[in-house]
């Protein structure tokens, strides 16, 4: 690794620690538009947006695919469900990490074709029977759904999509986290 990429890794690692203390805007190099590069590995993807892996910088992408806008049709509905969507998961996922239920939200920007959250990655195990009780993990992630409902960030008809893929334990600070919002 040449001066430039140390440089460049640092700055990144300096940035994001800068962010968690005080907030703040992202850097133009993390405002990315192309995933389909070996620094991106997509690790989820679904009917609203794809999840990829930044592996050189550890964070994660929530990437919203904006619909195309057309006037009459169903479209133009999809496309106002998409953007309601985005913003509410914004806002979601803001609120999660200042109350410390899930990952550390370091911002979103918008693209002509995406709208993306960035976000913390989570280095842990996605939720399982198996890894429930293999970590006694059921009371807590009972406690943490409460905690979810009552800070209004799912339905409390529980509507939204829940399932033990939606959450994560991180066994190096026994933390367990919602992590799709």
């Amino acid at each position: 690794m040449d001066y430039y990429q140390k440089y460049l890794k640092y700055k990144n690692k300096y940035l994001i620690l800068r962010r968690r203390l005080y907030g703040g805007e992202l850097t133009e190099e993390q405002k990315i538009t192309d995933f389909n590069t070996p620094q991106f590995r997509k690790i989820q993807g679904g009917m609203e947006s794809n999840i990829y892996l930044d592996i050189t910088n550890n964070l994660i992408y929530k990437v919203f695919i904006k619909r195309k806008d057309v006037k009459k049709g169903p479209w133009s509905i999809q496309k106002n469900i998409a953007e309601e969507t985005f913003k509410k998961s914004v806002d979601n996922y803001k609120k999660a990490s200042t109350l410390n239920l899930g990952p550390q939200f370091y911002g979103s920007y918008f693209t002509d074709t995406y709208n993306i959250i960035v976000m913390e990655f989570i280095d842990g195990y996605t939720l399982t029977q198996k890894n429930i009780n293999k970590f006694n993990l059921k009371d807590r992630l009972k406690e943490l759904i409460n905690d979810l409902i009552k800070n209004e960030l799912i339905p409390s008809d529980l509507t939204a999509d829940i399932h033990l893929n939606n959450f994560m334990y991180r066994p190096k600070d026994d933390k367990l986290f919602a992590i799709d919002l």
